[in-house]
């Protein structure tokens, strides 16, 4: 993570001296979070699907197995950090996802690297609980809002890079490279932050809230496998409807506790202002809507084009790239409008892209493709980066754990959504969808493709419309 001059808090006088604590702090933020950023995965789904011998409906667990520790226990990880040190949770995530990265390419069975993706999603949670408060805790307050733009434009650079290095080691070494070549990153990162001295962040040693963390995971967990066996053809409604009375149960005993514990997972006060419930669902249905690039296009790019798959990497890269612009933006668009306003306004830019793309002829050329696709990453981007500010300027200095987590949480509903409704949605419009024996080029694939992405840009933009016009901000 390139850090300007602006945001080191030494003085003048020491700008040729040894490299400063914020500096080395914000180097190692940005490696570790651009390092462990997953989209090089998606770039390798055919490959994985081809040697597991499984089909696309199972490919969806790669990411689930990843997403809902990632994103189930990020709040938790957010507030152990609040407590005990940004610094310590985030070495703990890079040293575990270092662990998890090396043996996922030993994978003996698909199921075995399931459970290393379940490692890997705990410890970028970890890394993306701590990391902004981590970033912002390591220089003055009046320029946090400076590094959270460079820290969503280094997520964003994390993402584009992705697919493009993605697809250059998938050439060369197999599909098993794109979790190998991510180690070494948690290894610099873990490094420089061995020889940083602690953050001075005011420390709390309270117990931790574990009756919340748990009644969260498992509401989270209710509503993954509710969207989950929604999406199959024949539908076990029994078992639906229990899981329904369990995440029932686990949400109003959720509140319940989080209205009592002494030090919560997260304080629900911040959440009776009207203006924050609308951000919510915003960030679902971005989220839900924008999962449509990254579930679907690894495939039109394997099936619809010739592209090697460093070719097509670099090509998946134009949406996150988008979203590494709208980052570094993000500091003079704030400056003018508000965190929320920007917050609100961005899932029309991601829902014009997504739109753009179902309609385009599939006469025209690949490259006609990639400005709607930079426009859905810049949507997303700008709406993290918005997301994250208002959070952290809305909570307290000693819950800035939690609100740099809180956007994860709501990311983690709208692309466990996404990748059960868009899949589920493709597989209908396709007569059984990827992997079930539809030709290279075939209309069912290319027509339920271009059907989906307009059904969802559409979707984002019917959601969108209200939120906007009924926001107070």
């Amino acid at each position: 993570m390139g850090v300007s001059p602006l945001l080191r808090p030494e003085k003048a006088s020491d700008r040729h001296s040894t490299p400063s604590r914020a500096t080395l702090g914000l180097w190692a933020v940005g490696i570790g979070t651009l390092g462990q950023v997953d989209s090089s995965v998606n770039i390798a789904f055919p490959a994985i699907t081809a040697w597991f011998e499984i089909d696309v409906g199972a490919v969806q667990w790669l990411v689930i197995a990843y997403l809902l520790p990632m994103s189930g226990f990020v709040l938790v990880f957010g507030k152990l950090g609040d407590l005990y040190g940004h610094r310590q949770i985030f070495m703990a995530g890079l040293l575990v996802s270092l662990f998890a990265q090396f043996l996922s390419g030993f994978a003996l069975s698909y199921g075995s690297l399931l459970c290393l993706r379940v490692l890997q999603g705990l410890g970028f949670g970890m890394i993306l609980g701590s990391g902004p408060a981590l970033a912002t805790f390591l220089v003055d307050e009046d320029v946090h809002t400076r590094v959270l733009s460079m820290y969503t434009m280094t997520f964003g650079a994390g993402m584009a890079a992705g697919p493009i290095i993605g697809g250059l080691v998938i050439d060369v070494w197999g599909w098993q490279a794109v979790f190998w070549y991510r180690a070494p990153l948690a290894a610099i990162a873990f490094s420089l932050l061995v020889v940083v001295p602690d953050q001075t962040q005011a420390r709390r040693h309270p117990k931790l809230d574990i009756a919340g963390a748990f009644l969260l995971v498992a509401l989270l967990g209710s509503l993954l496998f509710i969207l989950n066996l929604l999406q199959h053809s024949t539908i076990n409604w029994l078992l639906v409807v229990v899981l329904l009375f369990g995440l029932g149960v686990c949400s109003a005993a959720f509140v319940y506790q989080e209205s009592r514990a002494p030090e919560p997972i997260i304080r629900l006060e911040v959440f009776r202002n009207a203006d924050i419930a609308l951000l919510q669902i915003a960030s679902i249905a971005i989220n839900f809507a924008g999962f449509a690039v990254l579930l679907l296009f690894p495939f039109y790019l394997a099936d619809e084009t010739e592209l090697s798959p460093s070719i097509a990497g670099v090509i998946l890269a134009m949406s996150p790239l988008g979203m590494a612009v709208a980052g570094l933006l993000g500091t003079r668009l704030v400056s003018k409008v508000s965190a929320t306003q920007l917050t609100l306004a961005s899932p029309f830019l991601t829902a014009t892209g997504l739109i753009a793309i179902g309609g385009l002829p599939p006469t025209l050329s690949i490259l006609f493709i990639v400005p709607p696709m930079f426009a859905v990453g810049a949507g997303l981007g700008l709406f993290q980066f918005a997301f994250t500010d208002w959070a952290i300027a809305a909570m307290s200095r000693s819950d800035r754990g939690v609100a740099g987590s809180l956007f994860m949480v709501t990311r983690l509903v709208g692309t466990v959504a996404g990748a059960s409704g868009i899949s589920w949605l493709f597989q209908a419009l396709t007569e059984g969808g990827l992997g079930q024996g539809m030709a290279p080029g075939s209309g069912d694939f290319l027509t339920g493709f271009q059907i989906t992405f307009i059904a969802v840009g559409g979707a984002l933009l019917v959601v969108s419309i209200p939120i906007a016009l009924f926001s107070r901000s």
